[in-house]
């Protein structure tokens, strides 16, 4: 899904990683590089390749390996989606005591419109 996902996207990953005044024949070199020159197909076989590997690529960005930044960040995303967790679900259950046991009347209703809108807000 991810690979459909990114090719979807408009704009050219070569552009992002040169800039706009690369010479013609660096630009032609790193789409080489990186697989860009081959069709949709050939590109998604590729892809496929890499995986079954555990090669994750390296950012067009950071120019790191994925991989690794993912294994570097990963324990802090599990602390912080732990935390998250400790206030969530206590503050959950009693919220929703709260409105049970008051049915129907004023702290009903706005614990539900409360918990409402925070699920309808994006998370960026």
């Amino acid at each position: 899904m991810h690979f459909f996902l990114l090719n979807a996207l408009p704009g050219d990953p070569v552009l992002s990683l040169v800039g706009e005044r690369a010479s013609p024949e660096a630009i032609e070199n790193i789409r080489k590089e990186i697989g860009v020159d081959k069709g949709f197909i050939g590109q998604y076989i590729g892809y496929l390749k890499l995986l079954s590997h555990g090669d994750f690529g390296r950012s067009y960005y950071t120019n790191r390996d994925v991989l690794k930044d993912i294994v570097m960040k990963f324990p802090n995303t599990m602390r912080l989606a732990f935390a998250a967790m400790l206030i969530a679900v206590p503050l959950g259950i009693v919220l929703g005591f709260i409105s049970a046991y008051k049915r129907g009347r004023f702290i009903d209703r706005l614990i539900n419109v409360v918990s409402i809108t925070g699920l309808s807000i994006p998370i960026f």
